[in-house]
């Protein structure tokens, strides 16, 4: 359980992280794109070029929708786990079950093999 509100909390983290900085980044390049201007007199995006604005808006956008399929795939992975969890619960182990391993002889005519034997017995009653 630690395993998946821990991967879950990254995730859903991750997610609201990368949809903060698209935001953001967006914001100043339609900024840009709208008022044809080069900087817009904010320090964090003035650093960069319209086009390098926008593929950093990109990778943010591609970061973000990455942790939501993730948080999609670990809601059905646990899902799953669930499922496979209710079909043992009622799963009978006795004495009833049983294998054994030992050593066979198989004779085949004229020429015989040597191998293992295993013999399984399912009592179920």
């Amino acid at each position: 359980m630690p395993i998946i509100y821990g991967g879950g909390g990254l995730l859903v983290y991750g997610a609201q992280f990368y949809h903060s900085n698209y935001v953001d980044y967006n914001n100043a390049y339609l900024y840009r794109i709208n008022n044809n201007v080069e900087q817009n007199g904010d320090i964090r995006f003035d650093r960069f070029q319209t086009t390098t604005l926008a593929a950093v808006r990109t990778s943010y956008r591609q970061a973000r929708d990455e942790m939501i399929i993730g948080l999609v795939l670990l809601y059905a992975l646990q899902a799953v786990d669930a499922a496979v969890e209710a079909h043992f619960f009622e799963f009978n182990i006795n004495d009833d079950l049983s294998l054994n391993i030992h050593p066979g002889f198989i004779p085949a005519g004229p020429v015989a093999a040597a191998g293992i034997q295993l013999n399984l017995k399912l009592n179920t009653h």
